[in-house]
């Protein structure tokens, strides 16, 4: 063993972590010298802090790298056994610092569920720990082995994807449609991001360059209205169907609208206007505004009102669209945090999640599983339920949110 190889465990192997060459986990150790001794380009720790649980540190030879690795490790981990990988740029307890010495732009942290979070006894928690252990490894090694046989990237000359994202979504807000194209081009390239997002990027620039039947050709091409699916998404179809009934912008201030037309392409797409909105801009709930109020969608304007000025509303609520007598409720958007743990709860929000809003994903996500443990399993034996969580895993794994931490 090198002098930096015997330092560095030296210094990780102490303070308040419980694997030392006299715990019971001083396997651990040897794992971690055997690790420096490889040519990897990405290895890791089994680290065990005091008042945690244990925990991969995963290290990177550089910090794009170490984005990448980020990336796919949240596509292949265990969750049932960890969470997320999160990147760290500086010490939470004291025997990390040795890592930022050698590895000064960071590492990834995979943190085995603690005791409380699983709802098991003192003794399943102790036979949970080393099986939980194993399997993150074994997803590591296999993501590991994957890259030094055959690596998706070239990482002299491949941007991570979480970089393009953030430069798309700023072009997307700029207007800048050069640098959206520009970095959608490189996206596509990416095998980290699913068909899904990049859809979804898709939509946004189609959007910026008013190809309005391309989107919804595109809408029916996939199915949108049956799909989880983005605000990103939902905007980019709203605007193809009301700009194809006007002749331009003038005619929010006019409101002269060919309210037929948009009447009947607008219930093509109903489920998407039915899901409680969350937008970001005035301009994009008046496009809601004006299909809700078309469909006679109920209550569209309480919803609205916090969002747009009340003088515009009340025009609209005065034009007579005369095509819709069925009133239309709004899809209440599910509240987990009112919800008791049982499995008819857990059954209901599966099957919830299944065409909900993409940034609602991860918040159900993360309450299915702070469920009970025992509860889980027994959730997952049914095939259909297992169906519906692997698939809402990877929709919450996917979303932009995760590249952009």
């Amino acid at each position: 063993m090198t002098g930096y190889s015997s330092s560095l465990l030296s210094s990780f192997f102490s303070g308040k972590n419980r694997i030392t060459q006299q715990s019971k986990w001083n396997a651990k150790v040897e794992l971690a010298s055997r690790q420096l001794e490889t040519s990897n380009r990405i290895k890791y720790f089994l680290g065990y802090p005091q008042g945690s649980t244990p925990t991969f540190y995963v290290l990177c030879d550089s910090d794009e790298l170490t984005e990448h690795t980020k990336d796919w490790l949240n596509c292949s981990l265990p969750r049932i056994f960890c969470q997320y990988a999160k990147p760290y740029k500086s010490a939470e307890f004291d025997f990390e610092s040795g890592l930022l010495d050698h590895w000064p732009h960071g590492f990834l942290k995979v943190v085995i569920w603690s005791q409380s979070h699983t709802g098991f006894g003192s003794d399943e928690y102790r036979k949970f720990l080393p099986t939980a252990v194993n399997q993150v490894q074994a997803a590591l090694d296999e993501m590991i082995a994957r890259f030094n046989i055959a690596p998706n990237i070239d990482l002299q000359t491949s941007i991570p994807v979480g970089v393009l994202i953030k430069s798309f979504i700023k072009a997307y807000e700029s207007n800048d449609l050069e640098s959206m194209r520009i970095n959608f081009e490189s996206i596509q390239k990416c095998e980290d991001l699913d068909r899904r997002n990049k859809d979804t990027l898709k939509f946004m620039i189609l959007e910026k360059e008013e190809k309005w039947y391309e989107i919804i050709d595109l809408s029916r091409a996939r199915n949108v209205s049956a799909q989880v699916v983005s605000s990103g998404v939902i905007v980019a179809v709203m605007k193809a169907v009301i700009l194809q009934s006007c002749e331009n912008m003038k005619a929010f201030d006019t409101f002269e609208f060919d309210w037929p037309g948009i009447a009947d392409l607008g219930t093509e797409f109903l489920p998407l206007l039915l899901k409680t909105p969350g937008f970001s801009s005035e301009q994009d709930w008046k496009f809601w505004a004006l299909l809700s109020h078309s469909l006679n969608i109920k209550d569209w304007n309480k919803i609205s009102a916090k969002y747009i000025e009340a003088t515009w509303i009340a025009t609209l609520l005065a034009q007579d669209t005369s095509v819709s007598s069925r009133s239309m409720d709004i899809e209440v958007k599910l509240d987990v945090n009112n919800l008791e743990y049982d499995e008819s709860s857990l059954s209901n929000v599966l099957n919830y999640s299944q065409n909900c809003l993409e940034s609602e994903a991860l918040r159900l996500l993360e309450w299915l599983e702070n469920a009970p443990f025992n509860l889980k399993m027994s959730t997952k034996s049914n095939a259909a339920l297992r169906h519906q969580w692997s698939q809402l895993e990877a929709v919450a794994s996917t979303h932009f949110s995760q590249y952009l931490d």
